[in-house]
């Protein structure tokens, strides 16, 4: 059950972000060959260790946590309280200490009291911070009947996606006056295809697909020409596609994960993926290692988007999928670190 919430301070959208990603970065994960998979470990555990890819992939979830411990610090008012977030608690969130402020926020967001803070649960939550302006995920639906989404997500039984990212707009635009509203206004608080890509519900942006949605069209449209979202161009599977190695419909898909993938992942696949691309270009040794490791992943993706009906199903590609976005998750972390503090990779 949901503890008693008091006054809270104010988020950022990009403070809130860090925040849910903390937060349910602390649900019990899914189990993978044995494995315990969340959010925010990513595998850093075992299969980190026997990859030797435990330390980049630890590294970048201790910087996240610290990020979102930063941001429950804020919200609940903790440094007024001599209680400033600590790097090494902020590590082990999830673990002995129960009074970080993540954990506290956990208590307040968890609905239904069962331990798992859903994305829903999450957007409930920050409905009530102050300033923060956040839409509701869903039109419509029912609230009381909680039924699983894409991906097992729970989300309102007979609910659409809202598409906008503004609480205040969505009110508007359910009152007659919203045929005043500036287009413009309108424009720059439509959701972004990473918001969407958290609903639930299974969005394509491809007209005669199943779950075509046209608002989420939109959103991949208007990021293909430059506005903001997760991620963007796939350097590798774009080279492959453009060499004549991978199937049309194949990169379609390849293209609607990039642009719903997270932006710290997708910062720390640039680090690297370019170079990448170039090499493969030469049909080398790089390209000789590459080119089955990314066709295996680009129709995993497929087949996930897809719902089947496209690509190849592989449980051993899944769990390299996740060491890979840890891997690229710390990456952007720390390159996203250094560019704010000037330092660009050329």
């Amino acid at each position: 059950m949901a503890e008693k919430l008091g006054a809270l301070g104010s988020l950022s959208r990009d403070e809130f972000d860090k925040l849910s990603l903390g937060v349910q970065g602390q649900n019990k994960g899914m189990d993978v060959f044995g494995y315990n998979v969340t959010p925010s470990n990513m595998l850093t555990g075992a299969v980190g260790m026997f990859s030797g890819l435990g330390t980049p992939m630890a590294l970048g979830s201790a910087i996240g946590n610290y990020q979102a411990e930063q941001s429950a610090d804020k919200l609940l008012g903790n440094a007024s309280k001599n209680l400033p977030a600590s790097f090494m608690n902020a590590v082990t969130i999830g673990g002995g200490d129960k009074n970080t402020g993540v954990n506290q926020v956990r208590g307040f967001a968890d609905i239904n009291g069962d331990g798992r803070v859903t994305n829903y649960e999450m957007n409930q939550f920050g409905q009530k911070i102050p300033g923060l302006d956040l839409a509701p995920m869903y039109s419509g639906g029912n609230t009381n009947k909680m039924v699983p989404g894409y991906r097992g997500r729970l989300m309102p039984s007979d609910a659409v996606a809202n598409p906008y990212s503004s609480r205040d707009l969505t009110q508007m635009m359910n009152t007659p006056e919203s045929k005043y509203v500036s287009q413009d206004y309108i424009d720059d608080n439509l959701k972004s295809s990473k918001d969407f890509a958290g609903d639930g519900i299974r969005q394509s942006n491809v007209i005669g697909m199943e779950g075509y949605d046209k608002n989420f069209a939109d959103a991949v449209t208007r990021e293909s020409q430059g506005g903001g979202g997760g991620g963007g161009p796939t350097y590798i599977c774009t080279a492959l596609y453009e060499m004549g190695d991978m199937k049309k419909y194949i990169y379609k898909y390849d293209q609607v994960y990039g642009k719903r993938v997270d932006p710290n992942v997708y910062r720390g696949y640039c680090v690297w993926g370019k170079y990448v691309a170039t090499k493969l270009r030469h049909k080398g040794i790089v390209y000789k290692i590459a080119k089955p490791l990314a066709l295996a992943w680009a129709k995993q993706m497929a087949f996930d988007l897809s719902k089947g009906r496209y690509g190849k199903n592989s449980k051993v590609v899944k769990v390299i999928s996740k060491i890979g976005e840890g891997v690229c998750y710390a990456l952007g972390v720390i390159a996203n670190i250094k560019f704010k503090k000037g330092v660009r990779y050329g």
